[in-house]
């Protein structure tokens, strides 16, 4: 989300996509930032695999979520 209101300048403004590309360029400092999320986020996503794995909440709620069938799928 901080992303999309860094180039947009506002949250969540739907306008700033459009069919075709973006309404401007993205802010200068914004690749970068985008890469030190990423190199942070690579870092840290077996902590969050470890946490939210033996989460007893999360995983009752996830239980069937994003299950499709090969019918459904093919339909």
């Amino acid at each position: 989300m901080g992303f999309y209101e860094q180039v947009s300048g506002a949250r969540m403004h739907s306008a700033f996509i459009r069919p075709g590309g973006l309404s401007k360029d993205v802010p200068k400092g914004f690749f970068l930032d985008l890469y030190n999320f990423i190199h942070q986020f690579n870092s840290r996503v077996d902590e969050l695999d470890e946490l939210l794995s033996a989460n007893r909440i999360w995983c009752q709620r996830l239980v069937g979520v994003g299950i499709v069938s090969k019918k459904s799928a093919l339909d």
